[in-house]
């Protein structure tokens, strides 16, 4: 790949799409990279689907990662790191690309385009501009959506992702990754990126013994396994879950947690014996995390903390240990990787580098303060879920830190569907805290009831018809939940192959939901500050996240468009793309 027309390319597509960027591809002197202070190799180790908040160094009660909470003494923990999505693919190609989802897959029918080939080749990784540099380099993945297929085979020179099969599969892909740094150790003028991969965490929570049967004891409270299986038709109202049956799960997640830990721990150890341990920078992470119901699903469909704040600890010789309590991003890792190894960096990279928190004179705070007072930083994340596609923002106001999502267009253009409820904000600064909702039933009439935050609000039937529901007075920014009596699948009548459970459709303007992180090292979101001025503190936050998400999302809604973006980006060939030209 030449990296000079990829940067030009991409310069050039998303210019068109109305996107500003800040582009720079400037050629670092041999000199200066291999300059003292720079590490010699990276690695980057992505543990997928672990939430942050069930390891000991996030505050987990249970013992779930001793080595991984040692490691950690060791280095630079952030405390509020987020992925860009809830899934393997598209959080994962955000971490190699530095861009959103949006930027890469900028279609509003959802992360896996059209082709289904994974990435443009338009798009450059950070492991390229590695492997351009002369640095040599290892990949090793479980498969499934982290296949080189998807693009994350470019820029290795050993690449292996074969299927995963069993949660002892990380035992295979350490030991390659082992295997290739020992070679390292024995070339010590080589410079070296290796990235590893695991699934060992993941769904149906299956570790080895003596891990399996850790934290759970006595009769289980099902027989049916945690597999994707199962837990989709929970999710999908087909089956039902008691709370009993989630601690459960959860805790079986846990006892894989502390397997991969386990298994992790000898890596860092080898790491030491071999000598390397000065001689890189090491990042461990996770794509995403995973739900036991604490929003009514399971796995990782949704955009709340437990799918989406995930560990991030690096891990580089000489910076002084610490914890940054600064919100950042997966998006930001690429970056850093580039910044601290001297190498260019990313053309057109949304994220940016975290080096000024790794500060080798124990200064992390002082040497962050220029780059936060540069302009507020928003974090960003979205989703495609159930015909509806969701975008999260983490707002910083300075004192609170915001949880909220908000509905953009989706393949449902009169509404989002609930099934049997859902939860949301009134528009923060409401007008006399009154309002109207929009609504109708799937296949028969349906019997909502609306609760505020001091019970039942009303209850009313609702036709197959659109009708407008006035709300009752309630609190200025308080939050509604709507529940339905009912639902049922347009594929179970036999009307289209639709699988979800339809009740209630609301109609938009949907409104948001905000939420605020508990646990988190700031101040929880209180009443003695005017809820409009923090609506307008989120309205500028969502302003900022624009550019890349809500604006190319309101242009993306038509077929047509879809595929003139989808052409501009490398994902359709010319023959595909008879109308590409027109404006």
């Amino acid at each position: 790949m030449n990296l000079g027309h990829g940067s030009a390319r991409l310069l050039q597509v998303f210019v068109g799409l109305g996107v500003a960027w800040l582009v720079g591809c400037s050629e670092v002197p041999e000199e200066e990279a291999l300059s003292r202070g720079r590490p010699r190799g990276a690695v980057l180790v992505s543990i997928d689907t672990l939430r942050a908040d069930h390891l000991g160094i996030y505050g987990y009660s249970r013992d779930t990662s001793p080595h991984l909470d040692a490691l950690a003494r060791e280095s630079v923990v952030f405390d509020i790191a987020i992925a860009q999505a809830p899934s393997t693919l598209t959080s994962h190609l955000a971490m190699f690309t530095s861009l959103f989802p949006s930027q890469f897959f900028p279609t509003a029918r959802g992360p896996v385009p059209p082709t289904g080939h994974g990435l443009s080749n338009e798009i450059p990784t950070f492991p390229e501009i590695f492997q351009e540099a002369g640095f040599r380099t290892a990949g090793h993945t479980e498969g499934g959506y982290a296949s080189g297929m998807y693009g994350f085979r470019r820029g290795f020179e050993v690449w292996t992702d074969p299927h995963s099969t069993s949660s002892t599969d990380i035992e295979r892909t350490v030991g390659r990754g082992l295997d290739f740094l020992r070679l390292m150790a024995d070339r010590p003028d080589e410079r070296f990126l290796l990235f590893l991969h695991t699934y060992s965490v993941h769904d149906p929570y299956e570790p080895p013994p003596p891990f399996r049967g850790m934290f759970t004891s006595g009769e289980p409270p099902t027989s049916d396994p945690a597999s994707a299986a199962t837990l989709l038709d929970v999710n999908a109202d087909r089956r039902g879950s008691s709370d009993a049956e989630a601690k459960y799960f959860a805790a079986r997640y846990d006892e894989g947690i502390r397997y991969a830990d386990e298994v992790l721990g000898r890596l860092w150890s080898e790491l030491k014996d071999l000598g390397l341990d000065e001689e890189i920078v090491l990042v461990v992470t996770a794509d995403h995390g995973e739900e036991f119901l604490e929003h009514g699903r399971y796995l990782h469909t949704q955009l709340f903390p437990e799918h989406l704040r995930v560990p991030l600890l690096v891990r580089i010789p000489d910076a002084t240990p610490g914890r940054v309590a600064t919100a950042v991003r997966s998006i930001d890792i690429a970056p850093t990787l580039l910044d601290v190894m001297g190498l260019p960096p990313l053309p057109g990279a949304s994220g940016r580098s975290l080096r000024p928190w790794l500060a080798s004179d124990g200064s992390h705070s002082e040497s962050a303060v220029a780059v936060s007072a540069e302009a507020p930083r928003p974090v960003c994340a979205e989703t495609w879920d159930s015909g509806s596609r969701m975008k999260m923002l983490l707002a910083d106001t300075g004192e609170d830190l915001i949880w909220s999502l908000q509905e953009l267009p989706s393949i449902d253009p009169g509404g989002a569907w609930i099934s049997r409820s859902a939860e949301f904000d009134l528009p923060f600064g409401a007008a006399g805290g009154r309002g109207a909702l929009r609504l109708l039933a799937f296949h028969q009439p349906r019997t909502i009831r609306l609760y505020g935050s001091d019970g039942v609000l009303l209850k009313r039937e609702i036709p197959t018809r659109w009708v407008e529901l006035d709300l009752p007075e309630h609190a200025e920014g308080s939050r509604l939940r709507i529940e339905v009596d009912d639902c049922v699948s347009p594929s179970r009548l036999g009307e289209s192959g639709d699988p979800r459970c339809l009740g209630v459709q609301m109609a938009r303007p949907v409104l948001q939901r905000n939420a605020h992180f508990a646990g988190f090292p700031r101040q929880p979101l209180t009443k003695t500050r005017p809820d409009a001025l923090i609506g307008r503190r989120l309205e500028q936050a969502f302003e900022d996240c624009s550019p890349p998400l809500l604006a190319e999302a309101k242009r993306v809604q038509t077929e047509t468009a879809d595929r003139q973006a989808l052409c501009a980006l490398g994902y359709l060939s010319e023959q595909e793309c008879p109308g590409s030209s027109e404006p």
